[in-house]
């Protein structure tokens, strides 16, 4: 197992997430599982049941657990709070068995399950930029468990600053093609897409309100509502249908993102708090999809030096103006579109940051491991600067 004392490589790992749904976080998630079984470690996912427990591949046991997060069915705090309590004692009850096993936490939700279980030992993968009070009281119940944190972007890691004894940093992965991209644009009206779940902190609404501001352009919002948000889902198809928006706008639910890059002028990511990827812009830049996303957050980094365009967050002004200026300017474009692929294509090439990734969490060195690019190093936090 992983311990306090030394790095050490355990024949099995368990990975530990506390929601049924599938994102982001969960597929970096299942990525580092399929590299654990191409090292021949057994591997074991911990979570609810719902679609990503649904979509483990036939090497992944299924450790079945309670959600560990919101619980969207209790209409007080104090109701919501007494569920969450249960369910992490439920949770301990079920991770106990595993306390001799590489365990790696997918999200602060799980940290305290992890404590009560009486694991000695846990390396803690870090998607989320922003800490909530709540969060801290969760990295504060899980601290003494914290042998390696690893964070997948500078932004990320600096969120964590003073509240753990040391982060590493790594970086996320896409699959590049072979082949680099003319950065051609598409011909005919402005197509512009968002691949994202339907929450409010994506801004998908004011990706809609830019559109509406794009006499010929059209829309394309691909992604799935969790069970929480699908008033806020509905909010937006209700806007899609107003008469400046009216068959302007198509919602085809979740897709293979190469599918729908390859039909769109520009990719947009419109999240009003700081994303700490986003994946979805890296997947755009290597598809040769130009991209539009707000100034804050691994954006900033990512699409530095030209290989993109940032607007402010929560202006749809500003970001209808940066989808018009793609179409404006194609030479100006393909310049971009280009810059933007060959840096994807050298330092987040999935079939090198997921490895890399892993020995992070693990504590064990590759010598396939890339050098970590500008946008990927953080200086290590401050120790000892209390709990969260």
């Amino acid at each position: 197992m992983i311990d306090s004392g030394e790095s050490a490589v355990s024949d099995s790992i368990l990975f530990v997430t506390h929601s049924p749904q599938r994102s982001g976080a969960e597929s970096v998630m299942l990525d580092l599982a399929a590299e654990c079984h191409r090292r021949g470690m057994s591997v074991s996912v911990a979570c609810p049941v719902g679609p990503l427990s649904e979509s483990f591949p036939p090497w992944a046991v299924h450790v079945e657990i309670p959600h560990l997060g919101r619980d969207h069915g209790r209409r007080t705090r104090a109701g919501a709070a007494w569920g969450m309590a249960r369910s992490m004692v439920v949770a301990a009850r079920t991770l106990r068995a595993h306390r001799g096993t590489a365990i790696v936490a997918n999200s602060a939700h799980t940290l305290p399950a992890l404590r009560l279980a009486g694991v000695r030992s846990v390396a803690w993968l870090v998607h989320d930029h922003l800490v909530s009070r709540k969060t801290r009281v969760f990295i504060g119940a899980g601290r003494p468990l914290l042998h390696h944190v690893v964070a997948v972007s500078p932004t990320t890691a600096s969120a964590l600053d003073g509240l753990v004894d040391h982060v590493a940093v790594g970086r996320l992965g896409v699959d590049i093609p072979d082949d680099a991209p003319t950065g051609a644009l598409p011909t005919g009206p402005l197509r512009a897409g968002t691949l994202s779940v339907l929450t409010p902190w994506k801004g998908v609404d004011v990706f809609l309100e830019a559109v509406a501001r794009l006499d010929d352009a059209t829309a394309v919002v691909a992604g799935e509502a969790f069970p929480g948000d699908v008033g806020y889902a509905a909010q937006l198809r209700e806007r899609a249908g107003h008469p400046d928006l009216a068959g302007r706008v198509t919602f085809p639910g979740r897709v293979r993102a190469a599918d729908a890059l390859a039909q769109w002028t520009v990719h947009v990511s419109a999240s009003i708090a700081p994303e700490a990827g986003p994946l979805t812009a890296m997947e755009a830049m290597a598809a040769g999809v130009p991209v539009v996303a707000t100034d804050h957050g691994n954006p900033r980094n990512l699409l530095a030096d030209r290989r993109g365009v940032l607007v402010p967050p929560g202006d749809p002004v500003a970001l209808a103006d940066a989808m018009s200026s793609i179409a404006a300017d194609p030479h100006g474009t393909a310049a971009m579109v280009r810059r933007a692929y060959a840096h994807v294509a050298e330092h987040h090439d999935r079939r090198e940051t997921v490895p890399a990734l892993l020995d992070l969490l693990l504590g064990t060195t590759s010598s396939s491991a890339p050098a970590a690019p500008a946008d990927a190093v953080a200086a290590p936090s401050r120790g000892g600067g209390g709990s969260r």
